[in-house]
């Protein structure tokens, strides 16, 4: 049916011109039999409307009769025989996968009713499936009006559809140029930071003895808030790559990886006399550099954070149905319940200060990067579709959960 079947909103634009005479609903009768044909014809002009509602029937004897009427005009309604010299009635619907790509709602008719002849015309897209009795057919101007309403509900829910993809598309538009601003802002923020820090540590250096005991405090404070603001940009930037990152799907066999993991933080794991067990044989299609990070930032923080003598991080990994469940659990310090709201919030991670356990921050910054690894993993696990969350008890520990689906 190439060149009938517009596009949804060329489908929306035709119906509505055709509909500009108020109280008047085009019917496009596909009928051979001409007794049949014009039985119709008298049951539509005999009907009486609440609505005044006037139907005018335009009437062909075949598939190809349809097609070239319905080049040249959308009717409000298509009733066809499914028997027709050319075809079926259902070949109206040649290209169209689903009612809303139909130019008009349409009704089948046919001579011998069947359940099966029902479903397949139902599934194919027909709105509704009628049998050449009497009492039906005089019921067909009722049938049409239900057809218009199920019709009207389609076009409602289509404009609706095209009115939200066309916002999304907006909204990823407006995001992505925002993200790219954020970038190139807070890369180009660095070059004068450079300049604040190296010439204030220059003149504490070359001048010091020179100077007064408040201007050598005053330098180390420029040269200080240099530096707190040096390292929240690479915060920013480190939070905004992960939105730039393709995402590769490979199979990943949990354990290996992991195997990789406690091999890159040895360091950390004989420092701390910590221990890493792991529990987990699956093999998951999905970002290896993604699991990779959002695993090795959950590990080194429940190292870290943690104020046992012999430190222990137990990763399992459950196979749903549907999906994967990955938990990190430790027997650290755990975590205020007043405080687990913030804790994947990158403004939470930007409002601590760079002297707060100091230490801590440059050991965990050492393994894993810039120190915002709860707010990355959150942007990491919801770009592969799942959801991530922890559940704490101050003085046992914390366990973090994250479900990754499975991809096919």
């Amino acid at each position: 049916m190439e060149g009938i079947m517009k596009h949804p909103e060329e489908n929306l634009r035709r119906q509505e011109d055709n509909e500009k005479k108020e109280g008047e609903r085009e019917i496009l009768l596909v009928e051979d039999e001409e007794a049949h044909a014009e039985l119709i014809r008298r049951i539509f002009e005999e009907s009486v409307d609440e609505n005044g509602i006037k139907w005018k029937i335009k009437w062909v004897r075949d598939i190809s009769g349809a097609l070239r009427y319905l080049e040249r005009r959308t009717p409000s309604l298509i009733i066809a025989d499914y028997l027709l010299p050319d075809g079926n009635g259902l070949d109206i619907m040649r290209g169209a996968k689903s009612p809303d790509e139909m130019p008009a709602p349409l009704i089948i008719m046919t001579a011998y009713g069947s359940e099966r002849l029902a479903v397949r015309s139902l599934k194919s897209g027909a709105l509704d499936y009628v049998v050449k009795r009497l009492e039906d057919l005089e019921n067909l101007p009722w049938t049409a009006k239900r057809a218009l309403r199920e019709w009207e509900h389609i076009l409602n829910r289509k404009r609706a559809e095209e009115e939200l993809r066309r916002k999304n598309k907006e909204l990823e538009a407006f995001t992505k140029e925002l993200e790219e601003l954020v970038y190139v802002i807070s890369h180009d923020l660095k070059s004068p930071l450079f300049s604040i820090k190296s010439l204030s540590q220059l003149i504490l250096e070359d001048y010091s003895k020179n100077l007064d005991e408040n201007t050598v405090k005053y330098l180390n404070l420029i040269r200080e808030n240099a530096e707190n603001m040096w390292y929240l940009i690479d915060i920013l930037l480190e939070f905004m790559k992960v939105g730039y990152l393709d995402v590769r799907y490979e199979e990943v066999y949990v354990k290996e990886l992991l195997e990789e993991i406690k091999s890159s933080i040895e360091g950390l794991i004989i420092k701390r006399n910590a221990e890493v067990k792991v529990i987990c044989e699956a093999r998951v299609k999905t970002s290896k550099f993604f699991l990779k990070t959002i695993l090795t930032n959950l590990i080194v923080n429940g190292i870290i954070y943690n104020d046992k003598e012999h430190a222990i991080v137990e990763v399992r990994c459950e196979e749903r149905p549907e999906e994967y469940l990955f938990s990190v659990r430790d027997n650290g310090k755990g975590i205020p319940a007043e405080r687990l709201p913030e804790i994947f919030k990158l403004s939470h991670k930007l409002r601590r200060s760079r002297r707060e356990e100091d230490e801590l921050w440059k050991e965990k910054c050492e393994y894993v990067g810039s120190g915002i690894g709860l707010p990355q993993c959150k942007k990491m696990v919801e770009r592969l579709g799942g959801k991530i969350w922890v559940e704490s008890t101050v003085g046992e520990g914390s366990t973090f959960y994250f479900t990754l689906p499975k991809v096919k």
